[in-house]
């Protein structure tokens, strides 16, 4: 049965006074030396800080001109900065009509609050559930006032990247931002079709490829994850370490050893009552891998533990807890990791042992209960309280 597609309701002036207020330091009117106008929004993507307008407003041609410079016009009150375009090209794209520029730091304290981020939970796996999802088109009209649509995701178009919307916007000119309703988080630009339909162009799959022409001037000692991606290590893992601790997994804790170095934590799983691990405390070794998370951290238990999926060196089978293998996806968390080693411990699978694991107590699980629960809670007791 297909998804119902709810009609986009009209917004009143007061919620579109509302949005613009709250959006009033990240939208920016944009005047080029011979006084075209067009549209700019800042977005924050980790340790950069970027202006995004179209391709067509300002192209690579442009921005590499000698002493080039626009004016950004900021807020209701129209407060004025002056930049020059020279060598801040960090993407442009005539397809998707599309420039990002780079804002330096001191002209970002100068501009003050540039707090648009990638909504960063949309991605190829995600898009189907994207159906019928509220979003705001925001936009210079004709008239180049700004103005705000409010939306919803009609359809995608799967291998593409593409959304169509239900909209009535006219944008031939300015570039127009699609933003999520609940966290106004970015997710995508508009665009159209050849049929004239309202398309929208998701955004990380602009940042991939942002991410790749700019790393093809990087040295090989750059990470250029942690520079430009929305999914970079270092803030994904500080992010995952601020939800941890607000809301931790049942019997697991977990952060980093030392402030020093982010990538590598200590985590703990209490026993589950109940079973041979009762009462014991287990150490967890966590390694973050610099994609992280494109790729799964690497687990390995530090107290000795006799379990079916877990070897003599401590680690943890993937065939057991697939999402440290070939299911791990970019959605999923070290919280959840956690969570699923975790339920091995009151749920051993002892068909599912590879390398990693201990066949001798996966044989004994299967064969010889009395004594597999003995030794491991002889182990438990010896290493583990």
């Amino acid at each position: 049965m297909s998804k119902e597609i709810p009609c986009p309701k009209s917004l009143t002036i007061d919620e579109t006074e509302k949005i613009l207020e709250q959006m009033k330091k990240t939208i920016c009117k944009i005047v080029l030396e011979d006084g075209k106008v067009g549209t700019g929004f800042f977005c924050s993507i980790i340790n950069y800080s970027l202006l995004i307008t179209n391709n067509s407003f300002i192209d690579e041609a442009q921005l590499n001109k000698d002493n080039n410079k626009i004016k950004l016009y900021l807020g209701k009150n129209n407060e004025s900065k002056e930049i020059v375009l020279k060598d801040r090209i960090k993407y442009t794209n005539k397809e998707y009509n599309i420039t990002l520029i780079e804002i330096k730091k001191e002209e970002k304290d100068e501009i003050g609050n540039i707090n648009l981020e990638i909504d960063e939970n949309i991605n190829e796996n995600k898009l189907s559930e994207l159906i019928g999802e509220t979003i705001y088109i925001i936009y210079h009209n004709k008239d180049k006032n700004i103005s705000v649509s409010h939306s919803v995701i009609e359809k995608y178009e799967e291998n593409e990247y593409n959304f169509k919307y239900v909209s009535s916007i006219n944008n031939e000119n300015s570039i127009a931002l699609i933003l999520n309703l609940s966290n106004y988080k970015i997710v995508g630009i508009h665009s159209k079709n050849e049929n004239n339909n309202n398309l929208g162009i998701f955004f990380n799959k602009i940042i991939k490829e942002f991410i790749e022409k700019n790393n093809k001037t990087d040295s090989k000692e750059t990470n250029y994850y942690n520079r430009f991606s929305p999914l970079a290590p270092l803030g994904r893992i500080l992010k995952e370490l601020k939800d941890f601790n607000n809301d931790p997994p049942v019997n697991c804790s977990a952060g980093p050893i030392n402030d020093n170095d982010m990538f590598h934590w200590e985590a703990t799983i209490i026993g589950p009552s109940d079973t041979p691990y009762q009462g014991g405390v287990f150490f967890l070794n966590i390694r973050f891998p610099n994609d992280y998370p494109f790729k799964p951290p690497k687990c390995c238990f530090t107290t000795r533990i006799y379990h079916p999926n877990i070897g003599l060196n401590g680690k943890v089978c993937c065939c057991a807890v697939e999402i440290l293998g070939d299911n791990w996806s970019p959605a999923l968390t070290i919280s959840k990791v956690l969570l699923s080693i975790s339920s091995l411990l009151t749920d051993p699978n002892p068909d599912s042992v590879c390398g990693n694991g201990n066949y001798e107590a996966a044989w004994e699980y299967k064969h010889n209960r009395v004594k597999f629960e003995a030794t491991a809670k002889e182990w438990t007791k010896k290493y583990a309280c």
